[in-house]
């Protein structure tokens, strides 16, 4: 069904195996264009910008291609991400790392101008022990993002299901929600996610400065 698919996307085992056996790219929700307005509105081309969840995705391309080359780029994925640095080695400035981003103790304080996930945190609240998993993980991200930084988070799901794991005081940031429209394409070759009414969600995430 359905939702034992969601519950696989969970697991770093599947990830793995996944990318092992599917190196061609693909884009969940969206590809860049569909919502570039809000990278371009929060995060400027000179900016740090973290990208977590990367996987295989041609976002780290696109938002290249946009002028925005200081990436670092982050999955939990060893496989995928050999499979990226070798893909892209003539993008020099992008980095590419094998990182759980439950900790990024490898990033100080305040290291990143900007940060975007792409259904990484819908996937962790898919798999065992979800909710306390993107609560570390969002913690991190609030503490390695610069005060008056962003973290722009696109989701399938809407502001009841996500707001309240956002809107949490101790991440010391300010929270924006607005929906886009699905492009017209399949989610995923295993079936569609419960979504609702034609949108994906963005939720712009901005540190207290």
């Amino acid at each position: 069904s359905c939702f034992e698919r969601m519950a696989e996307y969970g697991n770093s085992e599947y990830w793995e195996e996944r990318y092992k056996k599917d190196t061609d790219s693909f884009d969940w929700f969206q590809r860049y264009d569909g919502f570039k307005e809000y990278i371009e509105k929060h995060l400027k081309t000179t900016d740090q910008i973290l990208q977590i969840g990367c996987g295989n995705s041609r976002l780290a391309e696109e938002m290249y291609q946009a002028g925005f080359v200081h990436q670092t780029n982050i999955d939990i994925s060893p496989v995928t991400i050999e499979t990226m640095q070798k893909k892209y080695e003539k993008y020099a400035e992008v980095k590419w790392v094998v990182q759980d981003c439950e900790d990024l103790s490898a990033y100080a304080d305040g290291f990143f101008d900007g940060c975007v996930d792409k259904a990484t945190m819908d996937s962790l609240l898919c798999g065992n022990n979800g909710v306390r998993k993107t609560s570390n993980y969002l913690k991190e991200v609030s503490r390695v993002l610069k005060p008056g930084g962003a973290l722009i988070l696109i989701s399938y799901a809407h502001a009841d299901w996500r707001l309240p794991y956002l809107e949490v005081p101790e991440l010391k940031w300010t929270v924006d929600h607005f929906e886009i429209a699905k492009p017209d394409l399949s989610l995923d070759g295993s079936g569609n996610l419960p979504e609702d009414n034609g949108f994906h969600h963005v939720y712009v995430c901005v540190k207290d400065a």
